[in-house]
């Protein structure tokens, strides 16, 4: 992992790295298995033969920006695997909710409107999204581990090598620098793509929220209007028992008059005005037995509706008792999100440090290939040199923990 201790050789253009070499190895050709098998078992005997050496500016410099950056570069698999572990245990309790279909209220206030939305396949989608990012970073860590070994075992030699002249120098730091940019632009976007699945868990954690609310408010209309059901019914009920009671008293009233009417009709023979009471009390008789008999039925009829709806709402008092046990089940889980974007962003802090690194080593390049003498390029390379030695710890290390977490070697 040390620079080539041999005496520089003898300039000869066609030896420069720009002839040998157009491009840093791609992580993507059929050698990036073979080289990450090589990583992994190097790793070990690297961090033997270097204990606590690794990168040790860039993880004192991450302690200051978040201690969290430095225990997850420094132990990524169980990190990750954390990571992956709160993912499932919140899709499991999402499943749950999914499998319940709730509703909320309608537009109008009214119960059971639309269906809340699922939530477990966008979850999902999040966590697919963290694991493809994984893989990349491993890619563009492993392609940018390349390029810092490349410039460390090739073009450091040639910089220092003072047969070289000037110009070839800088004419061949110019085409290192292209290559720079590039691990600098795959950094940002690795570090971007890290940032946006917080987001992404911050905004489906809101909708979350905001839809128990709705089923909560959506439950609670229920039991409230079949309250009041009830309530109208008792009423109904209480109404139709004094009614049937006033009639039955009417229709027994209507019988005595029949009864008198009938023995002045057969006291007073020919006294037409006689018929008279025996017609209306049998005429009241048989109405008032009609309505007690019409408001007995009634009040049957409301009673059971009543049943009915005492027994609606017992079982939404069920649903009601089982929701709140659920949501307290997904309150729980959600509050994994706050600690799970931490983790998430501390990996992505890292990237952000690589990114920064890389603009760092770019401005001394610059410098250097600005200078008008030797003697103003070499200082200037010194001061990329050293960090770049660096970064190329910190992205070994990083390739191999990343290729650790993940078995399928994809």
């Amino acid at each position: 992992m040390s620079a080539a201790s041999d005496a520089p050789p003898a300039y000869d253009a066609k030896s420069l790295p720009g002839f040998q070499i157009a491009s840093a190895p791609s992580a993507k050709n059929s050698d990036q298995e073979k080289h990450i098998q090589e990583i992994i078992k190097r790793v070990d005997e690297f961090e033997k033969q270097n204990p606590g050496v690794i990168a040790k500016n860039i993880l004192d410099a991450l302690k200051t920006v978040n201690i969290d950056a430095a225990e997850a570069l420094i132990d990524l698999p169980k990190h990750v695997k954390s990571i992956n572990t709160a993912f499932e245990d919140i899709s499991h309790v999402l499943g749950r909710l999914d499998s319940k279909n709730y509703r909320k209220k309608k537009d109008d206030g009214s119960p059971d409107g639309d269906y809340i939305p699922k939530f477990q396949n966008d979850w999902n989608a999040i966590h697919a999204e963290f694991t493809k990012q994984l893989g990349k970073s491993r890619e563009v860590a492993t392609d940018s581990y390349q390029r810092a070994k490349e410039f460390r075992q090739m073009y450091v030699p040639m910089f220092k090598n003072d047969n070289v002249p000037l110009d070839a120098k800088k004419k061949e730091l110019e085409h290192f620098m292209k290559k720079l940019e590039t691990s600098q632009a795959t950094a940002k976007d690795v570090c971007d793509g890290f940032m946006e699945i917080p987001r992404r868990i911050r905004e489906i954690k809101s909708r979350i929220e905001y839809s128990l609310n709705d089923v909560n408010g959506n439950l609670e209309e229920k039991i409230a209007r079949l309250r009041r059901d009830i309530e109208q019914l008792d009423e109904k009920l209480g109404k139709y028992e004094q009614v049937a009671k006033v009639a039955t008293y009417v229709a027994a009233g209507g019988a005595v008059a029949c009864v008198v009417g009938a023995a002045m009709t057969a006291s007073v023979i020919l006294a037409p005005f006689a018929v008279i009471p025996v017609v209306a009390g049998a005429i009241v008789g048989t109405v008032a037995s009609l309505v007690a008999i019409g408001y007995a039925t009634a009040g049957l009829v409301t009673e059971a509706e009543r049943e009915d709806k005492v027994k609606e709402l017992t079982q939404i008092l069920k649903d009601k008792d089982e929701f709140v046990k659920l949501r307290g089940d997904v309150d729980k889980a959600l509050q994994q999100c706050d600690s799970l974007c931490i983790r998430i962003l501390a990996i992505a802090s890292v990237w952000s440090l690589i990114r920064t690194q890389c603009q760092a080593i770019h401005g001394h390049m610059t410098t250097a290939q600005e200078g008008p003498t030797q003697y103003s390029f070499d200082p200037s390379m010194e001061l990329a040199i050293q960090p770049y030695a660096e970064l190329e710890n910190l992205l070994f290390y990083y390739a191999a923990n990343v290729a650790a977490t993940d078995p399928g070697g994809k």
